[in-house]
């Protein structure tokens, strides 16, 4: 196969390695799921696709000058490909965690929130008023008036809030429990916590688009 600098053009670099939607760090990549490169028959991870006169070609990044004939990309297609692949992998990474939030929000959204009522036990009476959304807890400021009125909307939404957000988290620690022999703080545990906190953000935040 026969190119040069004016008649092949670099169309997309790939990383196709799995990524981790936490770390953001490439996973290993099985044989089967590589595919050959066009020049010397091996797997590579990270492979170019390249329009030659003759089609398109997937090669390694490495391969590419020799199967043609000493061509290689300008600097700028380079970037250009580059900046592509990590757009992709930052939405590859939002996708996963998409993917992985959405069943915990989806049987939230499927629940009937409990009535708000005042919970019968106040840690702070003096300085909030603290209200109980089934087994979730929601403080509310307590205002000069000598009788509280009724709650306000935005009240009402943070109360809505606070029980989604209790809920989902519970169903997030039963799905991915911290490790009880270890101590809270160990590295193990520190990365659940963190994983764990990625997910209920996101999938409050899907449970309240809804």
């Amino acid at each position: 196969m026969s190119g040069t600098e004016h008649d092949c053009k670099l169309i997309s670099i790939n990383d196709l390695r799995p990524i981790d939607w936490f770390t953001g760090k490439r996973l290993p990549l099985t044989e089967d799921e590589a595919p050959e490169c066009d020049r010397c028959g091996r797997k590579h991870a990270i492979v170019w696709t390249v329009q030659t006169p003759r089609g398109i070609v997937t090669v390694g990044s490495s391969c590419g000058p020799r199967l043609l004939n000493g061509w290689n990309p300008e600097k700028f297609e380079l970037k250009k490909a580059r900046a592509a692949m990590r757009e992709r992998a930052e939405t590859e990474k939002t996708a996963k965690l998409d993917s992985i939030a959405q069943p915990f929000a989806s049987v939230v959204s499927a629940l009937e929130m409990p009535q708000p009522r005042i919970a019968e036990e106040q840690n702070f009476p003096e300085l909030v008023e603290e209200w109980q959304i089934g087994d979730a807890r929601c403080s509310v400021l307590l205002n000069m008036k000598p009788e509280r009125p009724d709650l306000d909307p935005h009240e009402s939404k943070r109360m809505r809030i606070e029980w989604i957000r209790h809920t989902i988290s519970k169903l997030v620690y039963e799905s991915n429990p911290r490790v009880d022999d270890e101590d809270f703080s160990s590295p193990r545990n520190r990365e659940i916590e963190m994983r764990n906190a990625r997910i209920i953000n996101r999938a409050v935040a899907i449970a309240l688009q809804d």
